[in-house]
């Protein structure tokens, strides 16, 4: 039955939204509320400028196979986990080995990936934010290992070509870096880890480049920011590696590191307060 023109009471259906991401019109509001839905929950994609968003939780999203495939049942092997955000830098690990594992009800009653410190990664070699003024990087990450990887591209070590996000553990204090090269003029520059306080437990880390400086926070608290020289991000290979840095591949030694990871979220810009403390 088609919906009338006026409208009839018990009407039930969706409303299109037709308002600016993150702003909702009355009818979409009323609609919600009926539904016990309201205030719509936050989404990374009401912002603008996302890149990439890989969510654990979402079972829909966790493959096993770098193509195709069926989705992955409990305990079962990750071979590609894709991406929400649209832009399709769905991260694939081909060997069988090298797999993380989907574990269920981990954390909050939402599901994690489970990296083994020995030979776990997931990677994308389409992934690439060079030449941009800025970034943010969000994870949600549980390390086990005394230094946990979380994230970051291309070649992870000094001199860094790119951006790495890291949460180290160590005797409940972590390590919170966000620390890349910089193009100025030429030159480059590395930032400082920041270390933060914490507990053996998940961490929400986020870390942000504004063309100017750099900051590290965990779970809403921010380190002390890193002036660096004003320019662009530069990554000299398009490529985004989860659980493994120093690749063999890009001319460097492997490193695995062990870790339950829930969630990363990359914008391609530095978010304001207001909008990062919303994510």
């Amino acid at each position: 039955m088609s919906r009338p023109l006026g409208g009839y009471i018990g009407y039930d259906a969706e409303p299109a939204t037709t308002a600016a991401p993150g702003i909702w019109t009355l009818r979409e509001a009323e609609f919600y509320q009926r539904k016990a839905q309201w205030p719509v929950p936050f989404a990374p994609d009401v912002l603008t400028g996302l890149q990439a968003w890989y969510d654990a939780s979402d079972a829909s999203t966790l493959y096993d196979a770098t193509t195709g495939g069926s989705l992955v049942a409990a305990d079962g092997s990750v071979a590609r986990w894709e991406d929400k955000s649209g832009n399709d830098y769905h991260m694939t690990q081909g060997t069988a080995g090298s797999r993380p594992a989907r574990k269920t009800a981990i954390q909050g009653g939402l599901d994690v990936l489970r990296f083994d410190g020995s030979d776990d990664a997931l990677l994308n070699s389409t992934f690439n934010q060079n030449g941009q003024a800025g970034t943010t990087v969000f994870g949600v990450v549980k390390t086990v290992s005394q230094t946990s990887v979380l994230i970051g591209t291309y070649k992870l070590s000094i001199p860094a070509n790119g951006w790495l996000a890291n949460v180290g553990n160590s005797t409940a204090t972590y390590g919170v870096t966000f620390e890349g090269r910089i193009d100025n003029s030429g030159g480059s520059y590395r930032s400082a880890a920041r270390s933060l306080t914490g507990s053996d437990d998940f961490v929400v880390f986020s870390g942000k480049y504004d063309g100017s400086e750099q900051i590290a926070y965990q779970n809403g608290t921010a380190g002390t920011a890193d002036t660096a020289p004003s320019g662009n991000i530069v990554q000299t290979a398009a490529r985004l590696a989860v659980g493994q840095v120093n690749a063999a591949n890009d001319g460097g030694s492997n490193a695995f590191y062990e870790m339950d990871l829930g969630e990363i979220i990359i914008y391609n810009s530095a978010l304001s307060d207001t909008d990062r403390e919303a994510v």
